[in-house]
């Protein structure tokens, strides 16, 4: 009798488990929903690839224009399309920058170029309420004026994302190509 006892106490116990598993994977996958205040796409397991597409060629008096594309895949599909940069791009880690630091937000990538003694970065942002990526592009040059970002792309998030960089490589460089005291002009 005991055995019974024991073996029906554990076949209860198993199966409210499992009951209870297939309705928390339901109501977390139900589109839109939230549980427990959080997005269900961080239970889904949403993921956002990014894949840096790059090339660089020189013209006639020698300087180096790279043409680059960012082929979004997953949580969004789309490409976007970077402007002629002047310099060859190169990653950096954006965690060494204070202003890459949001309170609400998470830069996910930098890139940088320098040529002739002008510079430009592009970094991609994940922000958190609302939920959007932005692509941003910055200019400066070696007299310490910086233009303003330039928003080269605002892209709504279903919610939070885990973000895969592809082609980016390794960080090549320790500090963006502009990251110094700027002015505006």
């Amino acid at each position: 009798m005991r055995n019974f006892l024991l073996f029906f106490g554990i076949a209860l116990l198993v199966g409210c488990q499992q009951n209870d598993g297939d309705i928390s994977l339901e109501k977390a996958s139900s589109g839109g929903s939230e549980m427990m205040g959080v997005s269900s796409s961080v239970f889904s397991g949403a993921t956002l690839t990014i894949r840096l597409e790059k090339s660089t060629t020189s013209d006639s008096d020698g300087t180096f224009h790279t043409r680059a594309l960012l082929h979004l895949t997953g949580a969004l599909n789309q490409t976007i399309e970077l402007e002629d940069i002047l310099g060859e791009l190169m990653y950096v880690s954006p965690s060494g920058y204070d202003r890459f630091n949001y309170e609400n937000a998470e830069t996910v990538a930098v890139v940088t170029a320098w040529w002739a003694g002008q510079g430009e970065e592009i970094y991609i942002t994940q922000f958190h309420d609302p939920h959007t990526l932005t692509v941003e592009h910055r200019y400066g040059d070696e007299s310490g004026v910086c233009f303003p970002p330039g928003m080269i792309a605002d892209l709504p998030l279903s919610g939070d994302v885990e973000i895969d960089l592809e082609n980016f490589g390794l960080p090549t460089v320790e500090r963006s190509s502009i990251d110094f005291p700027c002015t505006e002009p």
